[in-house]
């Protein structure tokens, strides 16, 4: 489903990403993990438009989006849950949710998707007419990842979704990333929680300073010594 190759992503003279090479294959769960500042946000911004890249190919679906803008990515069906939410504090969580499906036309899609999501969060529905900003970090992070679902993606991209969460509300996100890959959803999942990361994907890209320096199926990744130490915190 996405196959990218050879991507390098600069902010002025300095490289923040070089040369990294990775697939998506549909119903997959993929994680990229490495320390802060290892490139992994930067990776995904450039995939979904939000920041140019300077070398590389990226393919979704067989349609080379390497230089296309970001709302075109979203309409092929890549769509990227940002890291911090970026939801709009004003309004409502409804009226967030609405804004997610901004690409659609197809109304009665659009109102049984909002149902579903409401299904699926049924927090969401209580607060539905309550305004974003007033919510929990974790209410937050349920909406932001709803808004992306109203987008019908093919691909979605969660950049940091249990950053700043208590542990109670992080093993939620990680229970919803799993109900989400056990319908067969594809997500490329980006994660400082390695631990975490490894158990709820398939497989694994480990970023370390802009470069993959690792790569494989999550479980054998997990029992690794070298990133047990490095990132896992444990001998």
């Amino acid at each position: 489903m996405l196959d990218v190759t050879n991507l390098t992503v600069s902010y002025g003279a300095i490289s923040a990403v070089r040369n990294v090479s990775l697939t998506v294959k549909a119903g997959e769960v993929v994680t990229l993990i490495g320390a802060n500042g290892a490139g992994k946000t930067s990776i995904v911004k450039a995939l979904s438009g939000l920041v140019p890249k300077a070398s590389g190919a990226t393919k979704f679906r067989d349609t080379d989006i390497s230089s296309l803008p970001a709302h075109e990515i979203t309409r092929l069906g890549l769509v990227h849950v940002p890291e911090g939410r970026k939801l709009v504090p004003s309004m409502s969580v409804e009226e967030n949710l609405i804004c997610g499906a901004y690409c659609r036309t197809d109304k009665q899609g659009i109102a049984d998707d909002l149902d579903a999501v409401m299904a699926r969060f049924p927090r969401l529905r209580e607060r539905r007419h309550q305004l974003a900003g007033t919510m929990s970090g974790g209410e937050r992070q349920m909406l932001a990842i709803g808004r992306g679902l109203m987008a019908k993606p093919e691909l979605l991209i969660l950049d940091e979704p249990s950053l700043g969460l208590a542990p109670l509300l992080v093993e939620e996100v990680f229970n919803i990333i799993a109900g989400l890959k056990q319908e067969g959803k594809t997500i490329l999942l980006i994660e400082q929680n390695a631990l975490e990361a490894l158990n709820s994907s398939d497989r694994a890209y480990v970023l370390r300073v802009g470069e993959v320096v690792m790569s494989g199926q999550s479980d054998k990744l997990a029992e690794d010594p070298e990133l047990r130490r490095a990132y896992l915190g444990v001998n």
